[in-house]
């Protein structure tokens, strides 16, 4: 058996540690790849040489997840007869951050709005139009999917 590639592979490994100097070594232990020491360093799939003939280390890819979204849907109608209103401005006023508007939506020829948002902890949904009046409807935080929020409005 030829100890000589193997002789030459440690000494090539211990050259690259000495090189690195303290850099690769916790205190008080063996020295370690970087890898080892941090593991967020990944190589290139591409296995392409970097100094010394290793993999190329790359910078980690930020992890991301999804921000969560809820939807809040409704029908905004006629308190009199029940009739659906048409062009009725329904906002929702976000009270976390200062009361800002956070979303504005117009119902459709049915009455019906739908919005898709974020958590939002303290809202109050608006609902408005130029011949109708009504009540501000308090939304409080929910993580329920789908809210449904329905007003009733009365004519001026």
């Amino acid at each position: 058996m030829k100890l000589a590639p193997l002789y030459r592979a440690v000494c090539v490994g211990v050259l690259i540690l000495a090189l690195a100097g303290d850099g690769c070594r916790n205190e008080g232990s063996a020295p370690t790849a970087p890898a080892a020491r941090n593991p967020q360093a990944l190589t290139d799939d591409s296995r392409s040489p970097g100094r010394h003939g290793s993999p190329r280390l790359v910078s980690p890819r930020p992890v991301t997840s999804p921000i969560p979204t809820y939807v809040i849907r409704g029908t905004v109608t006629d308190q009199a007869n029940g009739r659906p209103i048409s062009g009725a401005t329904v906002r929702l006023i976000d009270f976390d951050h200062g009361a800002t508007t956070r979303d504005e939506r117009s119902t459709d020829g049915s009455g019906q709005y739908l919005m898709v948002t974020g958590y939002c902890g303290t809202c109050f949904l608006l609902a408005g139009h130029p011949d109708y009046f009504g009540p501000a409807q308090a939304f409080g935080g929910t993580r329920a999917p789908v809210t449904v929020v329905d007003f009733q409005l009365s004519r001026r």
